[in-house]
């Protein structure tokens, strides 16, 4: 066993892989994939030390942990032929078909199963270890289009979570605006899956024609091909100016995780999300329904810069107004006139920062409003 000094009482897990590669060529991408795993993984510290001995660390930034994943049986929709045969020759081969169905598929009882065999016309009472090939294709048949199935259970997912998302992005891009949502489970082909979210805008993001696409499936950063990924088709279809952006200039962050037991990738690769029906309408609504915050969230905005025009507008006669009144009200005596005075311009501005809806007044307490 190869034992090691352990200065910094580190404790978990430690790995360390050697890869044969161009560094030059590649490390960008290297340095992309780092950080956008941190993006989902804030509750792990990431230390990297490059080829050419630069040190890349990004702390923990919290303690709490996504609930882990639980083991869960299949659900018929998602099975075909090789899976029952490879099921089958690992269990007990006096089951009979119908104890087959209900032990080992979720969603499946014995009404279910007995309405399964018999749309399947397969004997309920046959041992599995004896079902011809024709009898599986036909049970394999039958479950696909059985109506009646629960949706599968979504316990074998973990999610990242909407306050994790949320508080990565804002670490990360220090945007203005940082939301995020996890949406509820569904299913395709009878594999659950669930859509999160995330969006960042403004502050410290960079201007751009396009908005900076994070995707990733299963926590894993998907980094290449992604013009043909079906989050990219669905980024680039969406009307930003419903939502207050021009479309010219995106100072726009989109962060999309599917969560599935099975992604389906266009190819062996693995870089892009094909078109599935369901999914693409998951990653749509999830993304309208974190941009409707960002759009209240910049209509606010507007608001209060309207507001603020207004007002510097309004402090350069608050002086005069509060001069005249002072002096009517102090009867020419100077010392009171000056007193007045002053009280009664943090008056008006009390109540042109109140008229105005202003949220900040202590700002604009601080003016020296006789040198506007």
């Amino acid at each position: 066993r190869i034992s090691a000094s352990n200065e910094r009482n580190f404790h978990g897990t430690s790995v360390s892989i050697y890869l044969l590669g161009d560094w030059q060529r590649s490390k960008q991408r290297v340095y992309d994939y780092i950080k956008r795993t941190y993006i989902v993984a804030p509750y792990a510290e990431f230390y990297f030390k490059d080829p050419d001995g630069n040190v890349t660390f990004y702390p923990r930034l919290t303690n709490k942990i996504p609930k882990p994943p639980q083991e869960v049986k299949p659900h018929p929709y998602g099975v075909d032929i090789e899976l029952l045969k490879n099921m089958i020759t690992h269990l007990n081969p006096s089951y009979t078909v119908k104890e087959f169905l209900i032990k080992e598929f979720q969603s499946v009882g014995e009404v279910t199963a007995q309405k399964v065999l018999e749309m399947a016309n397969v004997n309920p009472d046959k041992k599995i270890s004896s079902l011809t090939d024709d009898e599986l294709s036909r049970l394999t048949e039958a479950m696909k289009k059985f109506p009646d199935f629960r949706p599968p259970s979504p316990d074998a997912l973990s999610v990242i979570g909407s306050d994790l998302i949320e508080l990565s992005l804002r670490k990360i891009f220090n945007p203005e605006f940082a939301g995020a949502v996890t949406r509820k489970p569904k299913a395709y082909q009878g594999h659950p899956f669930i859509v999160e979210v995330g969006l960042a805008y403004g502050g410290q993001i960079q201007l751009s024609p396009e908005p900076l696409v994070l995707r990733y499936a299963n926590k894993i950063p998907l980094i290449y091909d992604e013009k043909s990924d079906v989050i990219w088709k669905v980024v680039s279809e969406i009307d930003w100016k419903r939502y207050g952006i021009e479309e010219d200039q995106f100072p726009l962050v989109v962060m999309v995780h599917l969560c599935s037991t099975k992604v389906p990738y266009k190819s062996a690769g693995k870089e892009s999300i094909a078109e599935v029906e369901e999914i693409e309408k998951e990653i749509k609504n999830g993304i309208m329904e974190v941009a409707r915050e960002l759009k209240q969230f910049l209509t606010q905005k507007k608001k209060e810069e309207e507001a603020r025009k207004r007002m510097l507008t309004y402090l350069k006669y608050i002086p005069e107004v509060a001069k005249s009144l002072s002096t009517f009200l102090a009867d020419s005596k100077k010392e009171e006139q000056d007193k007045y005075k002053e009280e009664l311009q943090y008056l008006l501005f009390e109540i042109v920062v109140r008229k105005l809806n202003l949220k900040d007044l202590e700002q604009y307490k601080l003016y020296k409003v006789e040198e506007i």
